[in-house]
């Protein structure tokens, strides 16, 4: 019978999370922008390797992550837009 790795056990790169064979940091562009990016993000969501936001992260010279939580928001500075999918987003 063969054994499935767990998730923990399966080798992947430390920068961007995926399996090192998949990995193409080496190839990332950076986009300097003068538009600053803060990405909402769920605790659950941060150490997936499929984490889309850290990709985002190295790309956008000006993004940062904001840890979010329903119960508890993180406060916005004024004129801040808060961008959010809508139901039908895939």
């Amino acid at each position: 019978m063969r054994r499935v790795n767990p998730a923990s056990e399966i080798p992947r790169c430390p920068v961007c999370g995926v399996h090192p064979h998949l990995c193409f940091c080496a190839d990332y562009p950076t986009f300097a922008t003068r538009t600053r990016f803060v990405f909402l993000q769920h605790s659950q969501e941060t150490l997936k390797p499929t984490n889309s936001v850290r990709l985002a992260c190295r790309i956008l010279s000006s993004a940062s992550i904001v840890p979010w939580s329903r119960t508890e928001p993180p406060p916005f500075p004024a004129g801040t837009l808060l961008l959010y999918p809508s139901v039908h987003a895939s």
